[in-house]
Order: structure tokens, then sequence, then C-alpha cells
């Protein structure tokens, strides 16, 4: 079994509201996809789950939208972007 380290995550606009600026989640050594990603923060953060909806937010890995499967590793830059709307 391979040890959980610690992924900060940056949270922009209404998930910052929600959450404040940055939160910690475990992740296994090895990383986790973007997928993944959004599954453990559901859990570990019952605020956020309303808004962290499949294919409506954003998973930014190292400054580059990440696709469901990219991986985040330990260390790496993570930031997460709702959906904006506006006119």
């Amino acid at each position: 079994m391979s040890e959980a380290l610690a992924l900060v995550v940056e949270l922009c606009g209404k998930l910052a509201d929600v959450q404040g600026r940055e939160i910690t989640v475990p992740i296994p050594a090895a990383g986790c996809t973007a997928a993944s990603l959004l599954d453990r923060l559901r859990e570990g953060f019952p605020a956020l789950a309303p808004l962290l909806v499949p294919g409506k937010v954003r998973v930014c890995i190292n400054e580059a939208i990440a696709p469901a499967d990219g991986l985040a590793r330990p260390g790496d830059l993570v930031a997460l972007f709702p959906p904006v709307s506006g006119g």
C-alpha cells in the first residue's frame, strides 16, 4: 500500500467563497487523476460537493487544464476553476 501525501489545491471563484482559497487533500504518493481528485474533494469537503460537477469544474495541474485522466502528483500546482457566467 502506498503512503498518502498531501496536495495543496487552490480554489478560485465561487469555490473559494465556500471553502477559502486553499485546501489540503491527502493523495497517494503516486498521485491521482483529476477525476479522482474531484471525488476526494466531494467526500472530504461536503460544502464544496454541489459545486464540483464533473465536466463543469476545470482542474488545472501545473498551469494547464487537465483531462479527467490527467495525473496530479504531490508537489504539483493544482487549481480548480468553477464555471463562470456573465455578460
